[in-house]
């Protein structure tokens, strides 16, 4: 995709040209010429935007007994590649009024330089919006002279009382991903994967004879933004109501 950032503006109106809609899919809706268009823009932009590769996910849900409420542990696991104006920010966040979950993050360089953001560190830098709560980590003068860096997050995040919605989102491009779930105490995963994406083949591997306690979802095709999964994790004596996603 590099070279695509190097073309001209004539040849970029060129490719607009060239990629377009037929007059039978223009005849069928009208609009969708605005597809095409929007789908150009975003391919052109790839240099412009940090992607991710290797991604894995692995997340224990237990119950805390001394809160009374299901958390979740979990390991991110990823490496970043940087666009051409370099590395953006790593975003996290939580909701607004969550006192209790945290967040670490390592950097790992190539060279073997380790950088550590701890939570304890880091939680000053939030900042609240209407519903959430978020933190911009700025790793790009540390990471410039690298052509990609290995990044953790380690998130201990809380859920309400009886049961939590476990998620995976692709906040930016995603090479692929694998997640493993495992329910813990007398939790129990209570829904199918709910999955959101334009078109990826995903696969929902529920362990056998642990149906309810451990699940491996994956994904071995490029992600767009806004992409994921969710599921409900849950007691046995309480089963919260599932919405249409």
């Amino acid at each position: 995709m590099a070279f695509l950032s190097d073309l001209p503006i004539e040849k970029k109106e060129a490719l607009h040209n060239l990629l377009k809609p037929t007059e039978k899919e223009i005849e069928k809706y009208s609009n969708i010429e605005y597809f095409y268009n929007s789908y150009i823009e975003e391919v052109l932009n790839v240099s412009q935007k940090n992607v991710r590769s290797n991604y894995n996910i692995n997340i224990r849900v237990k119950y805390d007994r001394d809160k009374n409420k299901v958390f979740s542990e979990g390991l991110y696991s990823y490496r970043l590649y940087p666009s051409d104006s370099g590395y953006t920010d790593i975003l996290v966040g939580f909701l607004k009024d969550d006192n209790e979950s945290s967040v670490d993050i390592i950097l790992n360089m190539p060279n073997g330089h380790r950088e550590e953001f701890l939570f304890e560190k880091i939680k000053d830098r939030f900042e609240n919006s209407e519903t959430n709560k978020s933190a911009k980590i700025e790793v790009n003068n540390i990471c410039k002279d690298f052509r990609h860096i290995d990044v953790e997050l380690r998130v201990r995040e809380y859920g309400s009382d009886h049961w939590m919605n476990v998620f995976f989102k692709a906040e930016q491009a995603t090479d692929g991903f694998k997640m493993i779930i495992e329910a813990e105490d007398d939790l129990s995963i209570k829904s199918k994967a709910v999955v959101f994406d334009t078109g990826a083949n995903y696969r929902v591997e529920p362990i056998s004879g642990r149906e309810e306690k451990e699940v491996h979802i994956s994904c071995f095709q490029w992600l767009s933004e806004g992409s994921g999964v969710s599921l409900i994790v849950s007691k046995p004596e309480s089963t919260p109501i599932e919405k249409e996603c």
